[in-house]
């Protein structure tokens, strides 16, 4: 069964998120290279309960994730956003859940933008991009959980893309 707090959008809608202009914003594809600084947004971005307690606890997070502990990181459907040198956003994508084996969609197991940069289309652009090289791969569907501590800011980003809950009973949400 897949959790309740799963949404799945689908590739190709998501795949059209308006992206945004050529301009300060750059970004770029997610390496081991970037885990302090990936660390350091982490704990900036994220909301309580879900929520690294300190730098030492998001640094943790950050290299289990290089190191396959939430599922195989897909390096292509991964990203990170800069403003000028500073990174301010990142999404990370495995090719399928670690929790939930029904779900055979990609799955993004973290994505955040920095408190500053909210609101200005980073997440959507991040988000888009995921969902291209997912559809360019064959796949249908991306998913994600949501939680207590999923922002606002994204919750809202999620129901304007269309995510939603799988239907009831959803037997193997496939990827292509």
């Amino acid at each position: 069964m897949i959790a309740a707090d799963v949404l799945i959008g689908e590739t190709a809608v998501l795949a059209t998120l308006p992206d945004l202009p050529d301009g300060d914003i750059r970004f770029g594809t997610l390496h081991p290279d970037q885990a302090a600084e990936l660390a350091r947004l982490y704990l900036e971005a994220a909301h309580p309960p879900g929520a690294p307690a300190n730098l030492a606890q998001a640094q943790t997070e950050v290299a289990g994730t290089f190191a396959g502990e939430f599922g195989q990181l897909w390096a292509d459907a991964s990203a990170t956003a800069y403003d000028d040198e500073t990174l301010i956003g990142s999404i990370q994508v495995v090719k399928r859940s670690p929790w939930d084996p029904e779900l055979t969609a990609p799955f993004i197991i973290d994505f955040f933008v920095a408190p500053t940069h909210r609101s200005r289309g980073v997440g959507r652009a991040l988000l888009a991009r995921a969902a291209r090289v997912c559809l360019d791969a064959g796949h249908q569907h991306l998913a994600l959980r949501t939680g207590d501590g999923t922002s606002p800011t994204a919750h809202r980003l999620y129901q304007a893309a269309g995510m939603q809950p799988p239907p009831p009973r959803s037997r193997n949400i496939e990827a292509s």
